[in-house]
């Protein structure tokens, strides 16, 4: 059973309020939210939300250029405070959103925050220039744009660093 699967193993209809309100505190973060680093420390890219959608539930993975990693589950569950409690995984999150400002200009402007269907992995990134967006279907690896491959591999070192220190505890 996978780090995803542990907390997916009930399935909803519909997302928890907890889970819609912590995606939407997250779109609504100011650079000027985020602790222990300067807005002059950040590049324009300063956070992201990445909604997975696995089996009849959506995971969303939430950083920001603070180390901040959360994990939100659309049935309530969450495993939020990984970037303060380990310092491994926050310097991996930085390195995602520090290196994800790399592929913004194939990426959409937008202010639509739709959850995932299917087998799709939506990204948004969170700038100082608004919010971006680019989506891709896991199952299908062919269509997969280069910059989408770049950020799902920046996606799955979070989770992979996630996944390793969650075994250790």
């Amino acid at each position: 059973m996978g780090l995803l699967d542990k907390f997916l193993n009930r399935t909803s209809s519909k997302a928890d309020l907890g889970y819609m309100s912590a995606r939407q505190s997250a779109f609504n973060k100011q650079v000027s939210d985020l602790k222990n680093v300067t807005p002059e420390e950040i590049s324009n890219v300063y956070g992201a939300v990445v909604d997975m959608h696995i089996s009849e539930n959506i995971a969303t993975l939430i950083c920001f250029a603070d180390g901040t990693a959360n994990l939100h589950y659309s049935n309530g569950h969450s495993t939020t405070g990984l970037g303060e409690k380990y310092g491994d995984i926050r310097n991996t999150v930085i390195t995602f959103i520090s290196n994800a400002e790399k592929v913004l200009p194939s990426m959409a402007l937008t202010k639509s925050f739709e959850l995932p269907q299917d087998s799709q992995t939506v990204v948004y990134l969170i700038s100082r220039m608004g919010i971006y967006t680019i989506s891709y279907d896991v199952n299908r690896p062919s269509s997969i744009s280069s910059d989408s491959k770049y950020l799902n591999m920046l996606v799955q070192n979070v989770l992979t660093r996630i996944r390793t220190r969650l075994q250790k505890d």
